[in-house]
């Protein structure tokens, strides 16, 4: 990336000293393991993604900051993947441009996708081609697998509030002791 490509806010420097100074910075907050990751040491999202302060950016993910020093912008519906699968790496090589579909077949090929993974559901059903529904997307939700045992033990208890046992017994009780309180008082 040419020195002069940096967006300008904050401060006044040149472009040179900034870049310079910026690259010092991120070289003294790393750390290098045996595979070549630059592991950022710096403030670390609960994402497990580092985050940096890139001038004209603000905020930023330390793997996009880093590829925007190394090779320009970017588009916000561009993504910056990792060919390690290591969040906090930030080394320029490990890093390609992509698009969140991309980056999806990336997920898959790899075999990271946590749901993909699950062999039960969470009642401990198998996830059997017997046993499974993949559900339509709609709305906001996504398209997933449903357990069909699940599902039909939902219908034979009925989707009515009344029907479903309480989670709380002890509250139940309060609840219904309120409820004779009030008829009482309604009484009187």
């Amino acid at each position: 990336m040419s020195r002069e490509s940096v967006p300008f806010s904050g401060k006044r420097m040149n472009d040179t000293k900034y870049v310079d100074r910026w690259w010092q910075n991120l070289k003294a907050r790393i750390a290098v393991d045996q595979n070549g990751c630059w592991l950022w040491q710096g403030f670390v999202h609960p994402n497990g993604y580092g985050k940096v302060n890139l001038r004209g950016y603000g905020n930023l993910n330390i793997h996009r900051a880093v590829w925007i020093m190394k090779n320009g912008s970017l588009r916000t519906d561009q993504y910056v993947c990792h060919r390690c699968d290591v969040k906090r790496c930030c080394n320029p090589d490990h890093l390609w441009l992509g698009t969140p579909k991309d980056n999806i077949e990336d997920r898959d090929e790899k075999r990271r996708n946590f749901f993909a993974n699950k062999t039960h559901c969470k009642r401990g059903h198998k996830f059997t081609p017997e046993n499974t529904r993949m559900r339509k997307a709609y709305r906001d939700r996504a398209p997933a697998r449903v357990c069909r045992e699940c599902e039909r033990a939902r219908h034979r208890r009925g989707f009515r509030k009344h029907d479903v046992p309480p989670q709380n017994p002890a509250q139940s009780e309060y609840q219904r002791r309120y409820r004779e309180k009030l008829k009482q008082r309604a009484a009187v």
